[in-house]
């Protein structure tokens, strides 16, 4: 007789061996899709952004971030504009640092151009800082903006534009511009022989908070610094709404 071995009903399949090679595969997919989510942008991101898409309009003009082919027009905007004041600069040094201005992407300073909406002519240029980092040192501890604080400066108007409500439109696109970014107040100062901006910032809802003795070094113009000037300049400031800044916080 043939020795045959024994029976044995065929075995079924090993589930449970099946199962962690599944678990495996669902944790190896998750964890794809995790690697493949977009990355949250920042926060210095999120205000460029913001800064690249801002518009404010009004009926005569409209206020847009300063693009690089805007450089050369404020070039020359700036250096008539400022041209019989103590704050006059070389084209060179304005040009430097409206090539900065373009350039550095951290969110912390915006130059601001206002166009005519008739024929898109450059009339108006303003800057607004957010930080510190962004201003020049300030010499006069009584004249120091808040670290934290929005402040205006740079602001100047085509010899031909003005008195037709481009300055006031350039204030109030700060004002929209640093809203939108999550601050409270305004700063600026001003040479107080400077009768019509004075005069437009009080008009605006401006209130003096400073005043430096008069033979002081006037700093308003690009950020801070200066020529001397016989005339003080006064520290103003907005508030445009209630609480605290948190620009970059």
């Amino acid at each position: 007789m043939a020795l045959t071995a024994p029976h044995r009903a065929p075995s079924s399949p090993r589930v449970a061996s099946a199962e962690p090679r599944a678990r495996c595969a669902r944790q190896t997919f998750v964890r794809r899709a995790r690697c493949a989510e977009p990355q949250r942008a920042t926060r210095r991101e999120e205000l460029v952004e913001l800064q690249d898409d801002f518009s404010f309009e009004t009926s005569h003009v409209r206020v847009t971030r300063m693009r690089d082919a805007d450089v050369r027009a404020c070039v020359e905007l700036i250096v008539d504009a400022f041209a019989d004041t103590p704050d006059a600069k070389p084209r060179a040094f304005v040009l430097k640092y409206l090539i900065g201005a373009t350039t550095r992407r951290d969110g912390e300073e915006c130059a601001l151009v206002a166009k005519s909406l008739d024929d898109d002519r450059l009339v108006g240029f303003v800057s607004v800082s957010i930080t510190a980092n962004a201003r020049l040192e300030e010499k006069n501890r009584d004249m120091v903006v808040p670290s934290d604080a929005a402040y205006l400066a740079n602001a100047c108007v085509a010899r031909e534009a003005r008195r037709r409500g481009v300055g006031g439109a350039l204030v109030r696109a700060t004002e929209a511009l640093v809203l939108d970014m999550g601050g409270c107040d305004v700063w600026l100062h001003v040479r107080t022989d400077d009768v019509g901006a004075s005069a437009l910032y009080a008009k605006e809802g401006y209130d003096e908070v400073a005043r430096e003795r008069a033979g002081g070094v006037f700093g308003a113009l690009f950020g801070g610094g200066g020529a001397k000037s016989s005339a003080p300049r006064a520290l103003m400031r907005k508030v445009i709404k209630p609480g605290s800044n948190f620009m970059l916080s």
